[in-house]
């Protein structure tokens, strides 16, 4: 029972309704390229930041941050 309703499924998604006629539509592709900018200097990460400059420097920089910043400690 469950293949034959599958079976009616796919033939009505692929072949339409019985009796009623299929329009076509035009497939289109958007024709934008995003561009990208680039970066004038790379980013610091918390880790060069605690190597070169301390345990306080990344506090003072955590609590500077506008963005929510998450962690993994999965490991």
């Amino acid at each position: 029972m469950e293949i034959k309703f599958l079976k009616y499924i796919s033939e009505i998604t692929v072949n339409g309704y019985p009796g009623i006629p299929q329009e076509t539509k035009a497939f289109e592709r958007p024709t934008y390229i995003e561009t990208l900018k680039p970066v004038s200097k790379p980013e610091i990460t918390a880790k060069q930041l605690l190597d070169e400059k301390g345990a306080d420097a990344v506090s003072k920089w955590v609590l500077e941050q506008e963005k929510v910043l998450l962690t993994d400690t999965s490991f």
